[in-house]
């Protein structure tokens, strides 16, 4: 019984441990492109002059103004900066 458990726990710590690494891996990937899709959505949902000609313009211009740290705004690790 005693092997059992200390296999449900070690593979309950496997499975924590693969799920905050994929989320994490996840968030970095993906944040990066919601931003630049928000903002492109947002400029064109409101009447002003348009900053951004498009997506690739979208990450040129956040890399260029904020730096790498503009493409990870709202996210908990950076939520100070």
């Amino acid at each position: 019984m005693k092997k059992h458990q200390e296999d449900v726990r070690k593979r309950t710590l496997i499975d924590l441990i693969s799920g905050l690494l994929s989320g994490f891996v996840a968030v970095s990937l993906c944040h990066p492109l919601d931003v630049a899709r928000t903002r492109l959505n947002v400029q064109m949902s409101i009447n002003v002059k348009k900053k951004y000609s498009g997506i690739l313009d979208v990450f040129k211009t956040i890399y260029k103004e904020e730096g790498w740290k503009g493409f990870y705004k709202g996210t908990l690790y950076l939520s100070n900066v």
